[in-house]
């Protein structure tokens, strides 16, 4: 779940700091550009990380030895 909450997190900071009023087009560009080559490979990462944490807890494990 922590994995979750910091992707959030990451993309709550970059609304915040990309918000059309109080900030200049420059202001938001440079923002973006920021999150695009710093966070959001780890907010991929990260989401990616609780899918699959979910998936191993959701998914049936299959049984090893099956009589065919």
């Amino acid at each position: 779940m922590d994995q979750l909450k910091r992707a959030i997190r990451k993309l709550e900071q970059l609304q915040e700091n990309t918000a059309v009023h109080g900030n200049s087009a420059s202001s938001i560009m440079r923002e973006t550009g920021n999150f695009l080559q710093h966070d959001l490979d780890e907010v991929i990462t990260l989401l990616h990380d609780h899918k699959l944490s979910i998936e191993s807890k959701t998914t049936p494990k299959a049984a090893t030895s099956e009589v065919v």
